[in-house]
């Protein structure tokens, strides 16, 4: 399914006249291989690490709804502060530190800082391109809901802000740093019409106090 993500950047851009400067087909294709394969990255991860998916019981935390629960690069369960949610910035590092901290004990190559920025932002720009696929250029005319406090617009707006910081990290990896290249773009022309991404102090009130 992801070999045809190429199309629904291209229908996006098309809708708000926006041309791309190359075809990222080629290395949408590199990505779906990687995804396929992702060699020492492979392993079982929860698949739905939302934050209704957790649970705080006397003996500690808990994940919960092992409904989306498959064999896939390790990084993908990290998606709930690095891509998904509009968490502060200072808790997206903390928590993206402790959690390669803990994955270096069984995934040696957590350890190196290239080999590590470059897993990562290949599985944000995976789960980025499948939003472009559920999400269609009709929210250009009228948004819905995507969670409580957040609309599809902001939630493609999110993505896209915390997958580029991603991207300019691993910007020796040429297959993340093409796909940036067409998804800025769409980025600029979709910020013009809709404007900056939700503030995590607006979808979260616990944070009201911190931002």
């Amino acid at each position: 399914a992801l070999r045809g993500r190429g199309s629904n950047l291209a229908a996006w851009l098309s809708a708000r006249r926006e041309p791309a400067a190359a075809s990222p087909d080629e290395a949408i294709d590199e990505l779906a291989r990687f995804v396929e394969r992702p060699g020492e990255w492979t392993t079982l991860t929860h698949g739905d690490m939302a934050p209704s998916n957790t649970g705080r019981t006397v003996s500690g935390w808990r994940l919960l709804d092992f409904e989306y629960a498959g064999v896939r690069p390790a990084l993908y369960d990290a998606l709930l502060w690095t891509l998904f949610c509009p968490f502060p910035p200072d808790l997206i590092e903390r928590a993206d530190r402790a959690y390669r901290d803990t994955m270096a004990a069984g995934f040696p190559a957590a350890r190196d800082d290239a080999t590590y920025v470059s897993a990562r932002a290949r599985v944000a720009a995976w789960r980025m391109l499948d939003l472009f696929h559920w999400q269609t250029p009709a929210l250009l005319e009228a948004d819905r809901v995507w969670a409580p406090n957040v609309g599809a617009r902001g939630a493609i707006l999110w993505h896209l802000a915390r997958f580029h910081p991603l991207a300019r990290a691993a910007s020796s990896d040429p297959i993340v740093t093409a796909i940036a290249t067409t998804t800025a773009a769409l980025e600029r022309t979709l910020r013009a019409r809709w404007g900056a991404p939700p503030d995590a102090a607006a979808v979260w009130p616990a944070f009201r106090d911190r931002l």
